[in-house]
C-alpha cells in the first residue's frame, strides 16, 4: 500500500504537491479551476455547474474536466445528485468513485470491481485530499490529480451545504 497526501507547498497557498505524482495549482476561489502537471504532462481541471435533464428540475451535478494544453479532454468526473460519488474516466479508462464510508468524505476508485485506491477530502486546507494506493502500476498521476480534484470538489461543497443548512434552521 502507498499512502500519498495533497499538501499545500510552504509559502504558497494555492499550490498542492501529491508526493511523487504531480501538483495542483488552484485557479479560482472556491477551487474552481486548477492547472495540474505530472512530470512533462500539464492539464487544466475545471468545474462546471451542469443542470441533468431528466433529473428533477434544476438539480445541479457537478462536471469537471481536465483537457491538454492543445484543448483535448483527457479525462472527466460525472457526480450524482443523491449519491456523493460518480464516474470517472482517464482516457479510454472508465472508473467510478464510490462513497465507502458513511461518516466520512471517503471514496474508493474503482475499475469493474477492482479497487485501485482510496481517496479521502477533509476541504482545502494544508492537507486537504489523502490516498491510499493499492498497485501504484494501475493509476496515472493525472487521474490521481483529477480525483484528487473531484473529492475536494465533493467536500468542499458538502461543507458549505452543510453550514448554509446549519444557517438557515437558526434563522
Amino acid at each position: 500500500m502507498i499512502e500519498l497526501e495533497l499538501t499545500r507547498t510552504s509559502g504558497d497557498r494555492h499550490l498542492y504537491e501529491l508526493q511523487g505524482s504531480g501538483t495542483l495549482r488552484l485557479e479560482r476561489s472556491f477551487s474552481a479551476s486548477a492547472a495540474a502537471e505530472a512530470g512533462d504532462r500539464s492539464w487544466q481541471i475545471a468545474r462546471r455547474p451542469e443542470r441533468r435533464r431528466f433529473a428533477r428540475r434544476g438539480e445541479l451535478i457537478l462536471v469537471i474536466e481536465a483537457t491538454d494544453p492543445s484543448g483535448v479532454v483527457a479525462g472527466e468526473f460525472h457526480g450524482r445528485a443523491q449519491v456523493p460519488g460518480g464516474t470517472l474516466r482517464w482516457g479510454e479508462r472508465h472508473l467510478e468513485l464510490r462513497k465507502n464510508s458513511r461518516w466520512r468524505p471517503r471514496f474508493a476508485l474503482v475499475d469493474g470491481e477492482r479497487e485501485l485506491a482510496t481517496v479521502e477530502g477533509k476541504g482545502w486546507g494544508k492537507r486537504p485530499v489523502r490516498l491510499t494506493i493499492g498497485d501504484a502500476a494501475s493509476v496515472e498521476p493525472g487521474m490521481l490529480l483529477l480525483a484528487a480534484f473531484a473529492v475536494g470538489a465533493i467536500t468542499e461543497d458538502a461543507q458549505r451545504n452543510s453550514a448554509a443548512a446549519v444557517r438557515a434552521g437558526s434563522a
